[in-house]
């Protein structure tokens, strides 16, 4: 992942492999921690098990040897301060009222194998078993979200299990599971954790109060191939402008990823490239009916790639594009306010230094907006917007805990799961022969069916691009 967004790789580009390797490494630097937070509930000679089972909701419950005969118990882990405190005033109610907040540096903190449900003399953690289907399951809590919930960062995770939920009043949360035993959580609670989700923990969770969203076995669909597979129309507007090649072939070739609106209107990002050449242009389609005809509805720009794309309520959109011929470029911001439907150019996002690449982007509502960027010094530059985009303000170095705990984004998914903004419908895009197949979720039949097939190939004709 080089991005904290998960902004897509700027695949069109060859300048930029190996600033993207710096790139990487320094940003797997930022995502390692310095320290941790944890509760610790006291020093015991055996665990007052009746007492932790009251705090295991909250988080992980580890312990350690001092030394002295006694285990020390830890709650945990939190991403700061402030959190653990919140969580410090309901372990007191819940029957350790000496406990207190607790900072450990990294190479301190404990892990899976000092869970207290862990035998001490178990020294790797336990294999997965077949999941539960009733009673009590051990899960990762991914999140308990107010507002929305960030339903296709969430789908990117389904590879590790069944994805859940359960509301309640205004709050959903959201889990991963379920497993046998809480050793059997390890990796997938790692794997959260790494995806954005600072706050995720180990918790036993009834079967009854949750409703299963998606199952992991829907990761690769389980369905036929229809006998005559159908093609998606698809009408382009725009022509090629550019390219690097002396001599262009007759073949281009399309590459993106689809972005479900709602069941009907899907739309289709990336770029087209003539066939052999360096780099691609700029490639927005949208579909009304589901995904049989396309129409494309952005000014295709040659040398830039789309790596922002995202609605804040279901009218309104914001798009942005990258410059990557010749190193990296211009930051453009576009708005739409119809769905997508049309685009309007919102403004220029600066940057430090020319050189400067995106980190995160990203509109948290019509007004305010932040991005962050490596200028590769070890500093995370930080911009913000309050006015929608038409101004930015440079707010100075950010802190990179701070930059861990954004709000994760994932723009395009990385199992090719996608759901619609209301969460109501899923699709899943699967590549082919130079073709992207499209299935849709059954959700009475709990399977993938195919809806549409889009051809990855076409031809160009005195620059326009018409189908073989």
């Amino acid at each position: 992942m080089l991005f904290k967004t998960k902004l897509p790789a700027v695949g069109s580009a060859w300048w930029c492999l190996p600033v993207f390797a710096f790139f990487l490494l320094s940003t797997q630097i930022f995502a390692q921690k310095s320290s941790a937070f944890f509760i610790q509930l006291g020093a015991f000679k055996t665990v007052p098990q009746d007492k932790v089972d009251k705090v295991k909701d909250i988080a992980s419950v580890f312990s350690e040897k001092t030394g002295k005969g006694l285990l020390r118990l830890m709650l945990g882990q939190f991403t700061s301060r402030p959190e653990a405190e919140v969580a410090l005033k309901e372990v007191k109610k819940r029957g350790f009222p000496d406990a207190f907040v607790v900072e450990r540096p990294a190479e301190k903190v404990p892990t899976i194998y000092d869970a207290v449900d862990i035998p001490d003399n178990q020294q790797v953690a336990p294999k997965p078993g077949p999941a539960k289907q009733s009673g009590n399951a051990y899960m990762v809590q991914v999140g308990a979200f107010s507002g929305k919930v960030p339903i296709n960062e969430i789908l990117a995770l389904v590879n590790l299990g069944n994805i859940y939920t359960e509301v309640s009043g205004n709050m959903t949360k959201v889990y991963v599971g379920n497993f046998v035993n809480r050793g059997a959580t390890a990796d997938a609670l790692a794997a959260v954790k790494a995806s954005g989700f600072q706050g995720a923990f180990v918790k036993e969770v009834p079967l009854e109060s949750v409703k299963l969203l998606i199952e992991q076995k829907q990761n690769t669909p389980q369905v036929n191939i229809p006998v005559a597979p159908r093609y998606a129309s698809v009408q382009f507007v725009n022509s090629i402008t550019g390219f690097t090649l002396e001599t262009p072939s007759d073949s281009v070739e399309m590459s993106g990823s689809i972005f479900p609106v709602t069941e009907n209107v899907l739309l289709f990002q990336g770029f087209l490239r003539i066939k052999g050449d360096m780099y691609g242009q700029t490639l927005l389609l949208r579909s009304e009916n589901g995904g049989k005809n396309w129409n494309e509805v952005f000014l295709g720009e040659y040398g830039y790639d789309i790596v922002y794309l995202e609605f804040v309520n279901d009218k309104t959109a914001y798009l942005v594009t990258f410059g990557v011929v010749e190193g990296p470029g211009v930051l453009m911001m576009y708005r739409s306010d119809d769905g997508a439907k049309t685009w309007n150019e919102v403004a220029e996002i600066p940057k430090n230094e020319h050189y400067c690449t995106p980190s995160y982007i990203r509109m948290s509502d019509m007004q305010n907006g932040t991005a962050v960027y490596d200028c590769f010094d070890d500093a995370l530059r930080l911009w913000s917007t309050t006015d929608g985009g038409k101004n930015w303000l440079y707010k100075g170095v950010m802190n990179k805990k701070a930059f861990e705990a954004l709000p994760p984004y994932q723009g395009r998914s990385e199992n090719g799961i996608y759901a619609t903004l209301n969460g109501s419908v899923f699709f899943k895009e699967v590549p082919a022969n130079n073709a992207l197949i499209v299935y849709r979720l059954n959700q009475t039949a709990n399977t993938w069916e195919e809806n549409f097939r889009m051809s990855l190939v076409y031809r160009l004709k005195e620059g326009k691009i018409l189908p073989f």
